[in-house]
């Protein structure tokens, strides 16, 4: 609960973008339960599923069959980098809140 309200957008927008197989369905829930603002909520969810969604799209029209031949082949691999890269923001915009606080101080 503690990870829901100090960084509610994140915790729902990370599994926003994961494919099917991913749990998306209790982040929605315990995102009700810790009180996560709606618009905040709904904003976290436009942007995890439109990345998702947009990003498919293009490499449809770009690729065609291809590309999803690819995405569903390798789905699970892709959906780590994009993790890893979100949490990396997420560590970097941590950091730099920490060091903007410490240098007000």
């Amino acid at each position: 609960m503690a990870a829901f309200q100090r960084y509610g957008v994140m915790v729902v927008l990370i599994p926003a973008i994961l494919p099917p197989p991913a749990p998306f369905k209790i982040f929605v829930l315990l995102a009700g339960v810790a009180g996560i603002s709606p618009g905040k909520f709904a904003a976290a969810i436009v942007i995890g599923r439109g990345a998702r969604y947009l990003t498919l799209g293009i490499l449809a029209v770009q690729y065609g069959d291809r590309a999803m031949a690819y995405v569903e082949e390798n789905g699970l691999q892709v959906a780590i980098i994009v993790v890893g890269l979100l949490v990396a923001g997420l560590v970097g915009y941590l950091v730099w809140t920490k060091a903007q606080a410490a240098k007000s101080r």
